[in-house]
């Protein structure tokens, strides 16, 4: 009678469960120092640039009584208007600083003003669709006078924006 050969069960299938375990540890192991890292950068981020709740910050604005005159050609404004009573005034169309600051106000109560600007983040200086979407939604108007644009910017100062 021959013998017969029984044929060694190899390393793997020897070790199957430590090697499983192991792996996992691994697993779970890079998960969670992807997870620190990312949680860290986030940190940093937010102290460069702190977000402030819409609840937070509140500067009342009176209602606005002015009524700005109407462009009959329909072409949009590219700088903001002068009242005959020399308030001037922010609206649909209008460009510059006055509305960058507006927009950076807006930012500061998490509106989406889109990817535009600079920094990509809507801040552009041109008051367009989604300026006045936001500003409608968050401030409940769409034309604003220079104390309110002081206004905007005082909030912005003690923020530190």
């Amino acid at each position: 009678m021959k013998k017969q050969t029984q044929i060694a069960p190899s390393f793997f299938a020897k070790h199957k469960t430590p090697l499983l375990i192991g792996g996992v540890v691994v697993v779970l192991t890079g998960i969670g120092i992807t997870y620190y890292v990312m949680s860290q950068k986030k940190k940093k981020e937010n102290e460069k640039n702190p977000r402030i709740s819409e609840t937070t910050v509140s500067i009342p604005v009176p209602p606005s009584r002015y009524t700005p005159p109407f462009n009959s050609s329909g072409t949009r404004t590219s700088t903001p208007v002068r009242s005959g009573s020399s308030r001037i005034v922010v609206k649909y169309g209008s460009r510059g600083s006055l509305v960058r600051v507006l927009q950076r106000y807006l930012k500061t109560l998490n509106a989406d003003l889109g990817r535009t600007g600079a920094k990509r983040d809507g801040v552009d200086g041109a008051f367009g669709p989604k300026t006045a979407k936001a500003s409608k939604s968050k401030l409940n108007k769409t034309t604003f006078t220079a104390s309110d644009i002081e206004k905007m910017k005082k909030a912005l100062q003690t923020l530190g924006k």
